[in-house]
């Protein structure tokens, strides 16, 4: 038992020998690094939705802004009964655009960026309200918009 003590004891003196010679750590203070400019995060830019540009003047009924696929929009009051018709596509095939019930419009599609469609004048007379729908492939975007035009 007297064994048991004594390595007890030897391994408590070790243990005193070893604190007694270790001063604390101390750390320097450093400072954190400074980002630049050029490493600073970024939010990822959102493109621009796809839309069509109406000269001033004119009254937008509705509009389908960036669109793939099919979509349907409406009904539209069409107070003149004449409208415009803007259509605008980018990517491959062609966008056909229906004012439901009076008329349709296909237009290829556009790979410039810049292209900012076209505009089609329709004369409606049969309908105070105006449905557009369309369709183009899906690796097409597309957009839409019905404007009155003022009756001379």
């Amino acid at each position: 038992m007297a064994r048991g003590r004594a390595m007890s004891a030897g391994a408590l003196v070790v243990a005193a020998v070893a604190l007694a010679g270790c001063a604390p750590v101390e750390r320097a203070a450093v400072a954190a690094p400074t980002p630049s400019p050029d490493s600073l995060p970024t939010a990822p830019t959102r493109a621009t939705p796809l839309s069509v540009a109406i000269p001033e003047g004119e009254t937008v009924l509705g509009d389908v802004v960036e669109m793939r696929g099919s979509a349907q929009a409406g009904p539209f009051e069409n107070p003149t009964g004449r409208v415009a018709l803007y259509v605008r596509c980018l990517g491959e095939g062609e966008v056909v655009v229906e004012i439901v019930g009076n008329a349709s419009v296909e237009q290829p599609c556009q790979t410039d960026p810049e292209d900012q469609g076209t505009r089609n004048t329709l004369d409606v007379w049969a309908t105070d309200e105006v449905v557009i729908s369309g369709s183009a492939e899906m690796t097409a975007r597309w957009a839409v918009a019905v404007t009155a035009i003022p009756n001379s």
